[in-house]
């Protein structure tokens, strides 16, 4: 009865929706506006120019078809991204209001190196991005399941141990959304003096925070 009443999943959430829209509105915005600007501008080069002259020939209606789809891959990409990033925020933020805390056990861990070097005519830049995933194993309702989730700090992530127990966060109606709860995880590490304090640079932090102190 108790995992009954728990599961039931709330309304939408409003004030959430809004806290989550202020931290992508900028991206958004500025994406569509640079696709609706290459979308305006091939169609009054196409209307103006080319058709107003046909001896501008196919080179420039070319030239306008493929600076138009730039335009609509850009406005498609602002939407999807948006949308996909929104969604994974809007939950951490459900996870925040309405998570319940567990314990699991690590099952897996993943380490993700990725270096690049991007060039251009008068600069070099090197890439280097980590992405540390955990997975874990935990028991809900009578029944086990399973999570995998991104950590945050390199420090955290090697002191972790496959078998080891840790706190993490779910919505009890839809329990394989678990979230380790890494400041609570890290602050218990600390205080038994088993973690340093990680400020590694590759490893990204969350667009929105999903856990409470």
């Amino acid at each position: 009865m108790r995992h009954a009443q728990l599961s039931r999943r709330p309304g939408l959430d409003f004030a959430l929706l809004r806290e989550v829209w202020r931290k992508h509105a900028l991206a958004f915005v500025l994406l569509m506006g640079l696709g609706t600007l290459f979308l305006l501008v091939s169609l009054v080069l196409f209307f103006r120019v080319w058709l107003s002259d046909a001896h501008h020939g196919i080179p420039l209606l070319i030239f306008l078809l493929v600076f138009g789809t730039c335009g609509l891959f850009i406005v498609g990409f602002a939407c999807v991204s948006n949308f996909s990033s929104m969604r994974h925020y809007y939950k951490k933020g459900l996870l925040r209001q309405h998570g319940l805390n567990i314990t699991a056990v690590i099952t897996e861990k993943n380490r993700e190196e990725c270096v690049a070097e991007l060039r251009d005519e008068s600069r070099r830049i090197n890439v280097d991005e980590l992405l540390l995933t955990v997975g874990f194993r935990f028991m809900f309702a009578g029944e086990e399941r399973e999570g995998v989730d991104i950590v945050t700090s390199e420090a955290l992530f090697n002191t972790l141990e496959v078998g080891n127990t840790i706190p993490v966060r779910i919505l009890p109606w839809l329990p394989q959304s678990g979230s380790i709860r890494q400041r609570a995880l890290s602050n218990q590490l600390r205080r038994e003096q088993r973690i340093p304090v990680d400020d590694n640079p590759r490893t990204g932090e969350p667009l929105v925070d999903g856990e409470r102190a």
